[in-house]
């Protein structure tokens, strides 16, 4: 049976509320939160309890704390893990019940919340267990091909502007002299003259 302290700072109960987990009953609701080990308290739990104005007046509130303090003795010690804050908020029906409140409950809540914060733990494990700088993927969008079968680089078939623009911006080549084939004779003077002197064509009889 672990001993157990009270939370009496501000700053301690809104760190249970800020970064703990909680778990809600009819009569309260239960927050948690895992708390740096010190050498002064390393077997220790520490609980706080808080009522607020809604539970009623200040008849009401304390009647709700004292109901709470009164079950967390009796139950706490066989459930409540070390270094761990515990702050148990009152409810309306903390002050509508029986004297004593429903141990089951306060089983169940322990339960469900020491269920959260080791998910959380892991969670939180896990994430600074990854790495972050993995190599990303080697290769440019513009070489991949699509379903096309066309690049980035190239237009798509279907898509008649891209292609009018694509072949206009491609470079003409320059066209051929007409009337002698530039592979057999080159353009000189001589090939000029033989021409003129040929004369004219001649048809045969009859054509137009």
């Amino acid at each position: 049976m672990s001993c157990f302290l009270h939370l009496t700072k501000r700053s301690e109960f809104l760190r249970v509320q800020n970064r703990g987990s909680k778990a809600v009953s009819k009569a309260f609701v239960l927050q948690g939160c895992q708390r740096a080990a010190s050498a002064d308290d390393s077997a220790s739990w520490r609980v706080g309890f808080t009522a607020s104005k809604r539970v009623g007046n200040a008849v009401r509130r304390n009647r709700a704390k004292r109901r709470l303090r009164a079950l967390v003795r009796q139950e706490m010690p066989d459930l409540a893990r070390p270094q761990i804050d515990y702050v148990l908020i009152a409810r309306i029906a903390a002050t509508e019940t029986s004297y004593r409140l429903d141990p089951k409950a306060l089983r169940i809540a322990v339960k469900e919340l020491h269920k959260k914060l080791d998910r959380r733990s892991a969670a939180s494990g896990s994430t600074s267990g990854s790495n972050t700088n993995a190599p990303k993927a080697s290769g440019s969008k513009a070489n991949v091909a699509d379903a096309s079968g066309a690049t980035a680089s190239e237009p798509k078939i279907n898509d008649i502007k891209g292609l009018a623009s694509y072949k206009s911006a491609q470079p003409h080549a320059e066209p051929e002299p007409m009337g002698i084939d530039s592979e057999r004779a080159p353009i000189t003077s001589e090939n000029i003259d033989l021409e003129a002197k040929s004369g004219p064509v001649r048809t045969a009889k009859g054509a137009k």
